[in-house]
């Protein structure tokens, strides 16, 4: 038997919980102690399906494998509720966070990071954050700090978390940091029924760049694969990214939208500004740290070369609660008169304004791998997935007035659009229990869908019919 222990978490999501069920069988098949943290009654009641609780059982029915779950205490929620209140209260006072601790861990990054997500800007007031949200990711990161802290293996081990941003497991990698413990971060892969694994975090952007540029397909023929990158180019410029099956843009943004009527301006794609991780060394330093910084300075050598500068902002880029908080950061380079701002929620086509303009700029956006599918001459302020070669790359004044004056498609630019192309459509690697792994549930290798919730099917359907309600109910309104 191996030395190392493995320390994995689940909870009530089903990707955690199927790719910690993988993790768990192939370390424990290869002779490796594992332990189980299982919070899926975080911060309430569990309401896993049946299904997935007889499945779970009998995946990790191996002697190797140590499951130790979080019970549920109305004393502990309600004293956690107490606490969560308290340091709101704090927090309003001071207009910032308060010092967040337990477990003699330090949570004050991993909730900014949460809570910047439902925000839709990286820096915010503490005064914006909604009571709700607040106590939601307070309560739960302060119950599971406690029952890592308490359960977590003495010797060597090595935690794997399922992404890393979210609440529990940056708890659980907090841990392995304070304990010097090895660390591995999965994500999904370039399908449903794979996953990747990271050294550092899928959102350590350089760590993407190895992966990328030394990915070599072992499942698929040539022909296949040469299949696969052609469908995923002509997804992308739909605005469907399969690698992480989501519709990224709006319709009306891609097709439907609008153009400026004129060409050959300087373009700038923003980006979301919420897509980082709580832990400072996951966030790269290269390029510009922010994208304020450099638009600021592409908006300035804009003006010196005499370029007008369109700045689209990312359509997301706003809060969950549709709030656009984002905003009085674009009013200083809003201030040059070369500059023509188009917002979030404006009805204009960031492909047809693609199409239009002279050079593209991104920060850390996608968007820049579809300007180049489109031929146009891109480059990167900071360190997007794709930016990996110095000729895309302007992270200095310098490189950001050349490429205004003589804006060309750089000859790496062939390269990066197949070597993106292949690994976001065909990398990962294969689960061994799951045909695929979805929000509602996991399909198995016989084929059998097991739901992650209870009533999962029926929860899912009224869903999907209020959804169909409330958009009649718009359509009529409009």
């Amino acid at each position: 038997m191996n030395q190392t222990t493995y320390v994995l978490h689940i909870n009530s999501n089903s990707k955690v919980w199927a790719f910690a069920l993988e993790m768990a069988s192939q370390k424990s098949a290869n002779g490796y102690q594992v332990l189980i943290l299982d919070t899926s009654n975080v911060p309430s009641f569990g309401f896993n399906s049946f299904a997935r609780r007889r499945f779970q059982k009998k995946t990790l029915s191996s002697e190797l494998i140590n499951v130790v779950k979080k019970r549920f205490s109305w004393i502990e929620y309600l004293q956690a509720n107490l606490f969560a209140y308290s340091k709101f209260i704090e927090g309003r006072k001071i207009d910032r966070f308060p010092a967040i601790n337990a477990a003699g861990i330090e949570l004050n990054a991993i909730l900014h990071a949460r809570i910047s997500t439902f925000l839709g800007v990286r820096e915010y007031a503490f005064s914006e954050i909604p009571w709700r949200v607040f106590r939601k990711h307070f309560i739960t990161a302060t119950i599971c700090s406690k029952f890592f802290k308490q359960n977590f293996p003495v010797g060597e081990s090595t935690v794997i978390a399922y992404n890393g941003r979210e609440v529990m497991s940056a708890v659980l990698l907090q841990h392995a940091f304070a304990t010097g413990c090895e660390t591995k971060i999965g994500e999904r892969g370039s399908d449903s029924g794979k996953f990747q694994l990271f050294e550092t975090s899928p959102h350590y952007h350089p760590n993407w760049w190895e992966l990328i540029k030394n990915y070599k397909e072992e499942y698929l023929q040539e022909s296949e694969l040469k299949l696969k990158v052609s469908k995923y180019k002509q997804d992308r410029l739909s605005g469907f990214d399969t690698y992480f099956s989501d519709i990224w843009n709006p319709p009306k943004d891609l097709v439907k939208g609008k153009n400026l009527g004129s060409t050959g301006y300087v373009l700038y794609l923003t980006s979301s500004s919420t897509e980082f991780s709580p832990f400072e060394k996951f966030d790269s330093k290269l390029g510009y740290a922010n994208q304020f910084e450099g638009v600021e300075i592409l908006a300035n050598e804009c003006q010196k070369q005499g370029q007008t500068l369109v700045i689209r902002r990312h359509p997301r880029s706003v809060g969950i609660d549709d709030v656009d908080r984002e905003e009085k950061f674009w009013k200083q380079v809003r201030s040059y008169t070369n500059v023509r701002y188009i917002g979030p929620k404006e009805d204009y086509s960031s492909y047809r304004l693609t199409e239009d303009a002279a050079v593209i700029f991104v920060w850390r956006s996608s968007m820049g791998y579809e300007s180049m599918l489109m031929g146009k001459p891109t480059y990167a302020l900071g360190t997007s997935k794709w930016a990996w070669d110095s000729q895309i790359q302007c992270w200095t004044r310098e490189e950001i007035g050349r490429a205004i004056r003589s804006p060309k498609l750089e000859s790496a630019s062939v390269n990066i659009i197949e070597k993106f192309s292949q690994f976001m459509s065909s990398s990962g690697t294969k689960y061994t229990l799951f045909k695929s792994v979805e929000k509602w549930g996991v399909t198995t290798m016989s084929d059998r869908k097991i739901f992650n919730l209870f009533l999962q099917r029926v929860r899912s359907k009224a869903y999907d019919y209020y959804l169909s309600i409330s958009n009649k109910s718009r359509k009529r309104n409009a």
